[in-house]
């Protein structure tokens, strides 16, 4: 059987610590094992970056624990690199986006994600809005 692969982004695990009910629903798939979930290590940094005591570490973990993370090889950061160079201009892409762009790029996985504005301009990709009312 065929399961989607996804990208998730910081933005989506934010929402689903927040109590958010989309970002809630899609990772209750993960979980499931209905798709595939992985998530990059720039991710788990942007969210370490943000916790404010163990209680909300240990709270991040218990959401990346039940998925595999992507390391950043060369091939993403060529890649990435690529990408911020191309949108830099037009949309002041920050490269911790081109990094997560392209790793759902040369990985060939669907990026979820919340931030439309973020991300919206990489025509490269695959994307899945798990947007919040």
């Amino acid at each position: 059987m065929y399961r989607t692969s996804y990208l998730v982004d910081t933005d989506v695990i934010i929402n689903y610590l927040k109590g958010k009910n989309k970002s809630k629903d899609f990772l209750m798939r993960i979980i499931d094992g209905e798709v595939v979930g992985l998530f990059s290590v720039i991710t788990e940094a942007e969210l370490l970056s943000g916790a404010r005591d163990t209680k909300d570490e240990a709270s991040i973990y218990n959401v990346l624990d039940v998925m595999e993370s992507i390391e950043v090889g060369r091939g993403i950061a060529v890649t990435a690199g690529k990408l911020r160079r191309k949108y830099y201009a037009a949309y002041s892409t920050e490269l911790p986006d081109a990094i997560i762009a392209a790793t759902a790029k040369e990985m060939g996985l669907v990026l979820a994600t919340a931030n439309e504005r973020h991300f919206r301009m990489f025509e490269e990709i695959e994307k899945e809005y798990i947007k919040e009312g």
